[in-house]
């Protein structure tokens, strides 16, 4: 149910035929999670609703969900002669916590204590977490000792970067953290090395972040003729030195496009947008950062950045009378229609290949994020070409007032403008927080 009373229903493609969702959690990833009745799977629904379903290895039916503040979803499961406690990741891994015999988990949630309780019988259970969970990477973000990179936040291939990752302190007392790192690998055709594998965080405070400042990792990766893949990742593991479960981190390896130089200023927006699948380029190895960007198109780039690579929308009705369903952006655009981000371009027509103009971004991005109900605060008048009584303006300043933009240089914004598509990767990125590395 929308805020303004609407109804969308969201009909789930079970495999479970006959157990209906039951108790919803919204989790820590922006997605809701939800169990079956007498089924041994949970279900994950975006906002938009893309669907997946992943089910336990024990094969019992599970009894209660909750989200943890580990990141994770906690599901309890019995046979009424022995118990479970299982950790779903947001990525739908499961790994399983045998409880003593004769136990009989029910109801479970996240404690003041960081911990999660759960009923247990005619008792009470709790299982620890952490200390430590894994909070965020940064990338070749600095040089170091043994580095060998042009420091620009993005791992290239021939370099050699300093990585660093940051981890949380769950508990209730500071913790000394080190992390060893091991099996750097990557797609067959180059060769990855962890010349120093070892890293030291100190003692981290109770309720606090903290990286390993200059005793980190660094990572190379070679040159080859031919990139491996268009899409390339690196990886390693990381194990802390407290038990804790030990850390894949993922390594994006840059210079994806021909026509996006890594000294650009619009370089690592890009290579975001294409790390996250909101796109692969214009075609032939490049992505035309010049080239302005459609209305169709948009349209598919900013569901792909609120909902994620695997959102599809509902199939196509037939909205507008100048996009037929049988148009690939259709359903994408029809999408934007239902939310309330758009009404189209006037007289029933959504002028599919019309360029975007700055002006428009701003409500599209907003509208997008926030819903379609939201409405910025009244304009001040912050650039000289938008004056106050500008529709436009409130939008334009609600992005300036986020970081998202700072015009287009001379105190202005430039609002009849087509976007590029090197600055929508720069309004995507910043507006949907999308992440190039980490956690």
């Amino acid at each position: 149910m929308l805020p303004g009373g609407q109804y969308q229903n969201f009909p789930i493609p079970t495999p479970n035929s006959g157990f209906c969702p039951q108790k919803i959690v919204a989790g820590p990833d922006g997605n809701l999670w939800f169990q079956y009745g007498l089924s041994t799977s949970v279900g994950r629904l975006s906002p938009g609703g893309a669907y997946a379903e992943f089910s336990v290895p024990s094969g019992l039916a599970i009894n209660d969900i909750a989200a943890g503040i580990d990141g994770n979803l906690w599901v309890t499961y019995t046979d009424f002669v022995d118990g479970w406690v299982g950790r779903v990741t947001p990525a739908g891994q499961v790994t399983e916590f045998p409880l003593p015999a004769g136990s009989a988990p029910g109801g479970i949630t996240a404690g003041p204590d960081g911990a999660m309780w759960f009923a247990d019988g005619y008792d009470v259970g709790r299982i620890v977490l952490g200390p430590f969970l894994p909070a965020g990477l940064s990338v070749d973000g600095a040089s170091g000792t043994g580095t060998s990179s042009n420091v620009n936040g993005v791992l290239e291939p021939g370099e050699t970067v300093l990585v660093k990752p940051s981890w949380s302190n769950i508990s209730i007392s500071p913790v000394a953290l080190t992390g060893a790192g091991s099996s750097p690998t990557g797609p067959v055709g180059a060769t990855y090395a962890l010349p120093d594998a070892a890293a030291n965080y100190g003692s981290i405070a109770a309720g606090t972040t903290a990286d390993c400042g200059s005793n980190c990792y660094t990572f190379s990766v070679s040159n080859p003729a031919t990139r491996p893949a268009a899409h390339w990742d690196a990886m390693f593991t990381e194990t802390p030195g407290t038990g804790d479960p030990a850390k894949t981190w993922t390594l994006h390896v840059g210079k994806s496009f021909n026509d996006v130089a890594p000294g650009a200023g619009v370089y690592r927006f890009v290579e975001t947008l294409f790390h996250n699948g909101v796109t692969a380029g214009c075609g032939s190895g490049n992505y035309c950062p010049g080239n302005a960007t459609n209305r169709g198109q948009m349209a598919v780039f900013l569901l792909i950045s609120r909902e994620g690579l695997s959102y599809i929308p509902p199939d196509a009705t037939g909205v507008f009378a100048d996009v037929p369903v049988s148009s690939p952006f259709a359903k994408w655009i029809e999408e934007l229609a239902f939310r309330g981000v758009t009404a189209g371009c006037g007289g029933g027509n959504y002028c599919p290949n019309n360029p975007v103009t700055r002006a428009q971004m701003a409500v599209f991005l907003l509208t997008t994020l926030e819903g379609g109900l939201y409405s910025p605060p009244p304009a001040t008048g912050v650039f000289l070409d938008v004056p106050a009584s500008n529709p436009f303006a409130k939008w334009i300043e609600e992005l300036a007032r986020r970081g998202v933009t700072a015009g287009c240089g001379g105190g202005n914004y430039c609002p009849n403008d087509s976007v590029t598509r090197g600055q929508m990767a720069v309004f995507l990125t910043t507006t949907f927080g999308l992440r190039l590395y980490g956690p």
